[in-house]
């Protein structure tokens, strides 16, 4: 398929403008291969992908996380993005990041933890403007009650993490709101909406003080919330508008976070990539 092509094809799908404001989502290094035959999807870019997808013949990578966040004043080999960048750079590759144009879309990163849980009667915490069907976390019912307690103990069978949390106004959950990745700047309008609990990551202690007593929070982790990215997207790519090009889902393990015992969550965490 040719370049432009592959572009405007992707845009269809994951529309730049559904994304949140201000997030750098879109082409980040456009290489000079023409023709795109092969894709690697990652969660995020380290050496490690790089050479996985050189190694795969893959003119593009297709990452979750965006690798440049702020302008560039210079590319310096000892910087972690300045590195990465001249090596995509030298390999000829293009990048290309997705990041909230696909937690926003109705089978993206948010509705693929919801189905975890079987929620029902789903709907968006907030909608993207001009969109009906794209939005930013969702609210849902689980099928059956639960107490805290099982929640928390399913969230560590679903995630292979440490998990934070506090208690909210009673024990018992019914409804559930979610957002995966950083979803703590959501925290007061969830209050508001007397959910029973929400899951979410990179929580403050001081957001923990907001929700406790008034919120069953619970705190997964960023990776792990976020780990199931890369798959569902190569699917959610290979089925819609680009039969004709070969998603491959990194096999790299890009979490940066060590755990104690490191033994017991990497571990589970890794198996995930390799099934």
């Amino acid at each position: 398929m040719q370049f432009i092509d592959f572009l405007s094809n992707l845009n269809q799908l994951l529309p730049i403008n559904s994304s949140i404001k201000g997030d750098k989502v879109g082409l980040q290094i456009r290489g000079q291969k023409s023709i795109i035959k092969r894709a690697l999807i990652t969660l995020e870019v380290n050496e490690n992908v790089i050479k996985e997808a050189k190694d795969l013949n893959c003119e593009i990578i297709i990452t979750f996380h965006p690798l440049i966040y702020t302008p560039l004043q210079d590319i310096n080999y000892e910087e972690r993005v300045g590195l990465l960048v001249s090596q995509i750079i030298k390999n000829d590759m293009h990048l290309y990041s997705v990041h909230t144009s696909f937690d926003t879309h109705k089978f993206g990163t948010n509705s693929i933890i919801a189905n975890f849980f079987d929620l029902k009667n789903q709907k968006f915490i907030e909608r993207i403007e001009n969109y009906n069907d794209k939005g930013m976390g969702l609210i849902g019912e689980l099928n059956e009650e639960m107490s805290l307690e099982q929640l928390i103990e399913k969230c560590f069978e679903i995630f292979n993490s440490p998990i934070k949390y506090c208690f909210g106004k009673k024990n018992i959950i019914k409804t559930i709101a979610i957002i995966g990745g950083s979803g703590s700047s959501y925290t007061d309008s969830i209050i508001s909406e007397n959910i029973d609990c929400f899951i979410t990551s990179d929580n403050s202690y001081h957001n923990f003080h907001k929700a406790n007593g008034k919120l069953n929070l619970i705190d997964i982790g960023h990776y792990e919330m976020e780990q199931f990215v890369p798959r569902h997207l190569a699917r959610l790519l290979q089925s819609n508008i680009m039969k004709d090009i070969e998603f491959i889902e990194s096999k790299e393990f890009t979490n940066p976070v060590l755990y104690f015992p490191i033994s017991n969550y990497l571990e589970r965490q890794q198996k995930y990539l390799i099934n």
